[in-house]
């Protein structure tokens, strides 16, 4: 569907961008999700010891 005249590159569609920041948006959550969960078990192993 795309014409051989313009790179992929240089054309970017509203589409994907919303896709792009909707996957970072996520990306980002769960390394907060995956740091708490760390940071809960670092800080239960210091209190218990």
């Amino acid at each position: 569907m795309t014409s051989p005249t313009k790179p992929q590159t240089e054309t970017t569609s509203p589409a994907s961008d919303t896709r792009r920041a909707a996957a970072v948006r996520t990306a980002v959550i769960m390394g907060l999700v995956a740091l708490g969960i760390y940071g809960a078990f670092f800080l239960r192993a210091i209190l218990n010891s």
